[in-house]
This record gives C-alpha cells, structure tokens and sequence, in this order.
C-alpha cells in the first residue's frame, strides 16, 4: 500500500490524502541449483552400485524450493555410465535444470586359489584338477592355463589365469614335479639286482599301470624282455647271484 500526499500551494494543511493499492513484484528469477561433480563408482555386485549424492536448490523468492532428481539418490546404478537429470521450480513456476553422471565400472579382478601342487612318476599323466574362482560382478570368469601336452622330469609350473567380462585377470601357479622312473630297481633300494629281477620274472604277463617299475618298456605288460632289459641295467658283478 502507497500512501501519496497531496498539497495544494495556497493551503498550509493536508487537504487530503490518496491511497493507492499496487500489485506486488513478479517473481521471473528461477531457482539455483547445487549439483555434485561426476561421481564414479566400483561394482559391488552384478547389477552395479547404489549410489547416494546430495542435490539442493536456492531460490531468492521461495524458501523452500526441493529438487527432484532420475535416478534417485540411493538408486542402483547399472555398470556404464548413467546420466543424473535434477531440477527445481520455485512457486513461481521458474524452472532450473542440469544433470551429472555416474560411472560405475568393475576393476576388480577375480579371486583365484590354485590346486593343490601334484607329485607324480615318469609317465604318468596328471590330473590338475580346478581352481577356486569366484568375482563380485562377472558370475563365470574365464579359465585357462598353459600346462603343456607332456610333463619334463622336474617341476613344471602350470600357470591359471581367471578373466572377468572387464578383462581383469588374476593368475596363481600350481606346481608338478615329475620324478624320473628308476625302471628295474623294483624295491627301490638305489641298486638293481637279483631280488628284482626276480619280481619282475615272477609278474611275468601280468597288465600293469604306467609307471610300473617292472614293465621297462612301459607297453603296460610285463613280460620276459622286461626281464632281460633289467638284466642288462644290474648294479651288481652277478646279477643272477647278487
């Protein structure tokens, strides 16, 4: 409410007074918007993240301005990036838009636990076996290794590489030692002699497994040849006495 006093010049009072009733100022100044920068998140399962971020508005005018913002604060956000769009509007229907994004990505490498290590005898074909492997975000990580078609006498590490949907890997060793055959030395006393020779004429024509110290030349039978190759190989002066 204006009051306006008006005088006249030849008058010394107030000779009366108008009073005026003006529409108050239009409010055309939108709210301020207060968003987070790009917020980036590690996967915490298949599915993403839940991430929570804080939006506020101002507004000069409306005291009480609240912002909305999709996705919610607290959602869960898929592996990528995902765009936050936020806005406010004051009472007076001034509208303030903007958005920031959220990534969420998976860098975490699986969990990998190798077998157990495997001792074996010349000719003998390991079985490895399968590592424990698990990861937060990829249900079935690729598996492989580089064990060769054939194993050396010695130790042969096999190496086991796991690697998720992201191309994390992680990689663990699983050891086999192969112990070279002492063919012929079937008491495994150091020396080939007659109580071998012995074992092996009296297993003669019997089917043996591979790495069977009496089957010298490892065609899975025992036979009188394999007698006769030990023979050749005795420790002893006098392999049909000693």
């Amino acid at each position: 409410t204006k009051t306006t006093v008006v005088e006249d010049s030849s008058v010394s009072a107030v000779d009366f007074l108008l009073t005026q009733n003006l529409a108050p100022p239009t409010d055309t100044i939108p709210p301020v918007l207060s968003l987070p920068p790009d917020i980036t998140k590690e996967a915490t399962g298949p599915n993403g993240a839940t991430v929570t971020y804080n939006v506020s508005a101002f507004d000069v005018v409306d005291l009480n301005v609240i912002p909305s913002c999709t996705p919610a604060s607290s959602s869960t956000f898929g592996l990528g990036v995902t765009s936050v769009s936020c806005s406010a509007t004051d009472k007076a229907g001034n509208t303030t838009s903007g958005s920031f994004s959220v990534t969420v990505r998976d860098t975490t490498p699986p969990n990998l636990v190798c077998p157990l290590g495997i001792n074996l005898i010349q000719g003998q074909q390991p079985n490895l076996g399968s590592p424990f492997v698990s990861d937060i975000v990829d249900n079935a990580p690729k598996l492989t290794n580089n064990a060769p078609a054939n194993y050396p006498v010695g130790v042969t590490p096999v190496t086991w590489t796991a690697t998720d949907f992201a191309s994390n890997s992680s990689s663990c060793i699983q050891q086999v030692k192969i112990t070279a055959l002492s063919l012929c030395d079937v008491d495994s006393n150091g020396s080939i002699d007659r109580i071998d020779i012995n074992l092996i004429t009296a297993a003669r024509n019997k089917t043996v497994l591979s790495g069977d110290l009496r089957d010298f030349d490892q065609n899975g039978i025992v036979t009188v040849n394999d007698a006769r190759s030990c023979v050749l190989r005795c420790t002893r002066p006098v392999c049909a006495t000693q």
